[in-house]
């Protein structure tokens, strides 16, 4: 539309990155999945070419989180799981755990 992506599509990056979903006025707008180059992959919810909304990010060490995004950024409440078998449930802000939350499961627990 007026030379920007819109409706729902497919993007390729020269590095291997690739996102697949929705588009507005040439930003990644609703619903899609994005794979990037080092491993790392999200899929949910996208405002304003950003992760917003609820999404689950899996990272290439295994590690995921699944929960809220606001504007690119880990932040909300949400669940980070990782390969070890450690859980955090709770609230997060600029990407970090932050606020109310609990530890569950890993070695020794």
């Amino acid at each position: 539309q007026n030379g920007q992506m819109h409706g729902h599509g497919l993007y390729v990056e020269v590095d291997g990155s690739r996102y697949e979903g929705g588009w507005k006025h040439g930003q990644m707008s609703g619903k899609g999945v994005q794979l990037f180059s080092k491993g790392d992959r999200y899929e949910g919810q996208y405002l304003d070419g950003h992760r917003h909304g609820r999404g689950l990010q899996t990272f290439a060490n295994g590690n995921k989180y699944e929960g809220e995004f606001y504007q690119g950024k880990i932040q909300g409440h949400g669940t980070y799981t990782c390969m070890d078998g450690r859980v955090y449930v709770g609230e997060f802000f600029d990407n970090k755990k932050h606020g109310k939350g609990k530890y569950s499961g890993g070695q020794g627990t």
